[in-house]
């Protein structure tokens, strides 16, 4: 058996892809969230519950940390927005101001492997960028 982790199933683009899970020496940031106690029994619970399911062989979550449900969590639900919503180039019809646009672009660029010019071609396509004039 080799040392390789295991792998999760995530969205780019829309489309379902396999992505190597980082493992435990690369988790460094931390980040904090406050919760009532109502709200942490639940996510114990669950996460308690969640741990123990194996399905076809892999677990649904490795271990019985609420910090794995939670890591967990907010990437699929991170991923389920990037493929339903930010794929879309009309939302951007939603953003407040030039710089909320800007940040959108550059999101998309980053993390989803859209071109810039991509982007600005959906964009004048829609009214939202002016073409320049040529002089």
């Amino acid at each position: 058996m080799g040392t390789k982790p295991p792998e999760s199933e995530g969205i780019n683009n829309g489309h379902i892809n396999q992505q190597q899970v980082p493992n435990q020496d690369d988790r460094t940031v931390k980040l904090e969230a406050y919760v009532t106690v109502h709200e942490r029994d639940f996510l114990t619970t669950i996460t308690s519950i969640l741990s123990k399911i194996d399905i076809d062989g892999r677990k649904i979550i490795t271990n019985n940390e609420v910090a794995e449900l939670i890591r967990v969590s907010l990437t699929y639900t991170s991923q389920v927005y990037m493929g339903s919503i930010f794929s879309d180039p009309a939302i951007v019809k939603r953003l407040p101001n030039k710089d909320s646009i800007k940040e959108f672009m550059a999101f998309r660029k980053k993390y989803m492997n859209m071109p810039i010019d991509t982007q600005l071609t959906e964009l004048k396509r829609m009214g939202i960028v002016k073409a320049k004039q040529k002089a």
